[in-house]
């Protein structure tokens, strides 16, 4: 994944991290040219990697693959907190990214009377 400039600025105001696009990158729903992750999607991630969790408690535990999963889930719980984030990406260059709920919030002198 390449990042502009802009892309860079846009983490850093947002406090987006590279992992965190990462996941989104992977896990993701494409629509065009943007990939997002909303609090649907992040719930049903939420449960497999929580099943997958459960299933290497067991015996023949894989350290690894646990460690790997509590990271994931990790990140996967930070862009929850954010309401989810979309990243837009052309020709596997990233344009620009934001927090997912950034424009479903009320703008000042929204509300008309009629």
């Amino acid at each position: 994944m390449i990042l502009t400039h802009h892309v860079k600025r846009k983490m850093s105001q947002r406090g987006i991290t590279k992992n965190m696009m990462n996941v989104v990158s992977l896990y993701g729903k494409y629509q065009r040219d943007k990939i997002f992750m909303n609090r649907q999607r992040i719930k049903l991630l939420l449960k497999k990697v929580d099943f997958y969790r459960r299933m290497q408690r067991g015996k023949n535990c894989n350290k690894m693959v646990l460690k790997n999963l509590n990271t994931l889930r990790k990140y996967i719980l930070k862009i929850e907190d954010k309401g989810g984030i979309t990243l837009v990406m052309v020709d596997g260059v990233s344009i620009t990214t934001y927090n997912t709920n950034s424009f479903k919030r009320k703008r000042k002198g929204s509300s008309r009377v009629k």
